[in-house]
């Protein structure tokens, strides 16, 4: 008479089927609706997207949001701050903000508010005009900001552009020079 044997699972390999996306967006505690927040897409499409991406029908996905399923599926230690790092770096568009909504924001950065200040900061923030000069105007208020001390011959050079600018506007640079010896 012959025993039956029992074969358990050490017979067998240990390795786990793997997983589906859905199942990993629920053990880093992201659900289906607040992915489809983020993304700006409805919680149906969403979900229409992890099924493609389950059945292998990867060629109708978005390219970065194959990307993000791609990570999510193969980064080890995955954890929802780093998922939501890789969604707000990769993936979320900047909503535009309308032009009060920006001179808000510039307000509030401001010590105290000034409109001209703010329109000028939305303007450079906006357009790319003054783009070739605003590191000689940095570079310039690096140099007046120590002008405590007189301005040693370089940096008189450096600033004169600009204090030419303010005489034409009737306005003063407040500075020192150093003496020739």
């Amino acid at each position: 008479m012959v025993k039956p044997t029992n074969k358990t699972n050490t017979d067998q390999t240990s390795q786990a089927p793997p997983k589906l996306l859905r199942e990993r967006l629920k053990e880093i505690e992201i659900r289906l609706v607040d992915l489809a927040d983020f993304l700006g897409i409805s919680r149906p499409t969403a979900y229409k997207f992890i099924q493609m991406y389950e059945t292998g029908y990867k060629d109708n996905i978005e390219g970065k949001l194959l990307k993000f399923f791609d990570f999510v599926m193969n980064e080890k230690g995955l954890t929802k701050s780093k998922a939501m790092s890789y969604i707000v770096e990769n993936l979320v568009q900047p909503k535009a903000k309308s032009t009060q909504d920006r001179t808000q924001i510039i307000a509030n950065l401001l010590k105290k508010e000034n409109s001209v200040k703010i329109e000028f900061i939305d303007m450079v923030a906006q357009t790319q005009v003054l783009d070739p000069i605003l590191e000689y105007l940095l570079e310039c208020q690096k140099i007046l900001a120590k002008s405590k001390r007189a301005l040693n011959e370089e940096e008189v050079a450096k600033i004169t552009p600009l204090n030419e600018l303010y005489n034409k506007l009737g306005l003063r640079l407040d500075i020192k020079i150093k003496e020739q010896k």
